[in-house]
């Protein structure tokens, strides 16, 4: 009796699990990058929950193609172009190292730093295709 008490409680807990799932629902998102109309060459983009709890999840642009998995929700979103990387001594010091720093952001702050971007993601499979310009525009 106890054995069969035992068991029906197991059968159930899993019932609740199977039914709650293990947490939040998964996503993935996909897309092109463009700028000015051309595909952005080297970049990243940055899916951040949009309350501010949780972990953004960043990907690297490729020739325009980004994919990133995170989960499910409203995120803000930010894109930086890399412009590659200069050399520069680390101190003004004899025998300084040379050290290698980022050349800059190629596109403005509303699409970065100061980004008003936002992305409703679905579980499952998400597609956002971003068009950005660098002269002053309108939000995409």
């Amino acid at each position: 009796m106890y054995l069969r008490g035992l068991l029906l409680l197991l059968l159930f807990l899993c019932g609740i699990t199977l039914l709650t799932g293990c947490g939040p629902a998964a996503a993935t998102v996909s897309g092109d990058v463009t700028v000015d109309g051309k595909p952005l060459a080297k970049g990243t983009i940055v899916y951040s929950p949009f309350d501010g709890a949780g972990t953004s999840v960043q990907a690297d642009i490729q020739d325009g193609k980004y994919e990133l998995h995170t989960i499910v929700g409203k995120k803000r979103v930010q894109i930086t172009e890399n412009l590659g990387v200069e050399k520069k001594k680390e101190h003004n010091g004899p025998g300084a190292p040379w050290m290698e720093f980022p050349k800059g952001e190629g596109l403005p702050p509303r699409y970065n730093s100061k980004s008003e971007l936002t992305h409703e993601l679905t579980p499952g499979s998400n597609s956002k295709d971003w068009k950005v310009e660098r002269k002053a525009a309108s939000m995409p």
